[in-house]
């Protein structure tokens, strides 16, 4: 995903960054991510823990598009809007139904 999102960076910048990869392709990465994320972990519950670390990662990433909204500096805010409400449902998703294994993962993680 970070891949993805630092490729389009560069190629829209090498095209005369008329900003379509940070208006249009970053949110429709991340929400594709957290999409996959979460039917993955519908499907495979081994993984259960790490599922809940990328999609938190994910989700806070997704955040990003929303701070563009505030600080004007996007020319197209829909997919930034529609990011930006996913990213936070999946945060309030994981922490909600998930908090035993959220709490786990950051101790495991962050040893706390």
């Amino acid at each position: 995903m970070i891949i993805l999102i630092i490729l389009s960076l560069i190629w829209d910048y090498s095209t005369s960054f008329k900003l379509w990869s940070v208006n249009y392709l970053l949110p429709f990465i991340i929400v594709s991510y957290l999409i996959g994320v979460f039917i993955l972990n519908m499907f495979i519950k081994k993984l259960k823990g790490e599922f809940v670390f990328y999609t938190c990662f994910a989700s806070i990433l997704g955040l990003i598009p929303g701070l563009l909204i505030i600080l004007n500096k996007l020319y197209v805010n829909i997919p930034s809007y529609i990011c930006s409400i996913f990213s936070i449902v999946m945060l309030i998703y994981l922490f909600v139904f998930n908090k035993k294994v959220v709490r786990n993962e950051l101790e495991k993680r962050f040893h706390i």
